[in-house]
């Protein structure tokens, strides 16, 4: 089922519902004249955005879903709104494929103008056993999920008899040292810490959080002195980071590093295997590392009016 476009109304259609998606919507919906006549279309599998800024404020339990979410409809008025998944997009033709419910006819978006904007995903295939056993860190779901698995390995640790099963129990490994597995490592200790004062049973130093990251030091992003002092800060709260080492697989009650070592857990958590996007993956544009590359100002060369932006854009510095 295609939709037809008013010969006077010029299309821009966005993929993409995420911070850089919604950004670019809001903006055009903001600037946008009757005179221009302008259809913003957005695409997305989600009804809201997500500021995963604040999401390790979850895992912490100081912050509620309903404070970081944004539903798109209610900040874009006057966009169209699709609420499906891009199954396929096909830039010779300059139309964008939907994916609905199985039982209705395939939807097809002509576009004048497109921009990209889905993102990445999480890619685990590099690290045989982390998609079973490990917790993941991309959805409000999987962040609520973790708090909970947080207290209830204190539950469980609190009245375990065996002493190697209790120390799997209160050990505690984040898999990545950039922002989200320092924000949600730290998150993570602060939360097991604090609720120790209703656990008598369980001495503070029987809590372990390991954070391992590939890097030689944390935060590679963030300039050297701040990323010192954020490792001071981590360090002195009882957590412990070993870097210029990275996570290379795991099993239920253990993480297998790539220096040999292995830690006894029951938690490990995922903050790493960031891929494309698998519709970006499919087009047949230059990439970088998986990344749509474009110029300066976002556009995608070679085809034109197609742009990038956000997690799946190559945009030069």
């Amino acid at each position: 089922m295609g939709i037809e476009n008013s010969s006077d109304t010029r299309r821009v259609v966005i993929v993409g519902g995420g911070h850089a998606g919604f950004r670019a919507a809001k903006r055009l919906l903001d600037l946008r004249k009757p005179s221009d006549k302008l259809e913003v279309v957005v695409v997305s599998s989600e009804t809201s955005e997500v500021y995963h800024g604040l999401m390790p404020q979850i895992v912490g339990g100081k912050v509620q879903a309903r404070n970081i979410l944004v539903p798109l409809r209610n900040y874009l008025p006057g966009m169209v709104f699709y609420n499906y998944a891009v199954e396929r997009i096909d830039l010779e033709a300059r139309k964008v494929c939907l994916d609905p419910a199985a039982e209705h006819a395939k939807i097809e978006i002509p576009y004048d103008c497109l921009v990209l904007a889905l993102g990445s995903v999480t890619d685990l295939s590099r690290f045989p056993g982390l998609q079973e056993h490990g917790l993941q860190t991309k959805t409000i779901g999987d962040v609520y999920h973790l708090h909970d698995h947080l207290l209830e390995m204190l539950e469980r640790a609190v009245v375990e008899e065996d002493a190697a099963e209790r120390e799997r129990l209160l050990t505690f490994v984040v898999a990545g040292a950039g922002y989200a597995g320092i924000e949600i490592g730290a998150e993570a200790n602060d939360l097991l810490r604090s609720a120790l004062r209703v656990y008598p049973g369980i001495r503070p130093e029987e809590l372990r959080v390991t954070i391992v990251g590939s890097p030689a030091r944390i935060l590679p992003g963030m300039h050297e002195s701040l990323a010192a002092s954020a490792a001071r800060r981590l360090t002195a709260r009882g957590v412990t980071l070993r870097m210029n080492t990275s996570l290379v697989s795991a099993t239920s009650g253990e993480a297998v590093l790539s220096d040999g070592g292995r830690i006894q857990t029951r938690t490990i958590i995922v903050t790493v295997g960031v891929g494309p996007n698998p519709v970006v993956a499919s087009l047949t544009v230059q990439k970088d590392r998986g990344r749509v590359k474009t110029d300066e100002f976002c556009r995608v060369p070679g085809f034109d009016g197609v742009y990038a932006i956000g997690d799946n854009a190559a945009v030069p510095h």
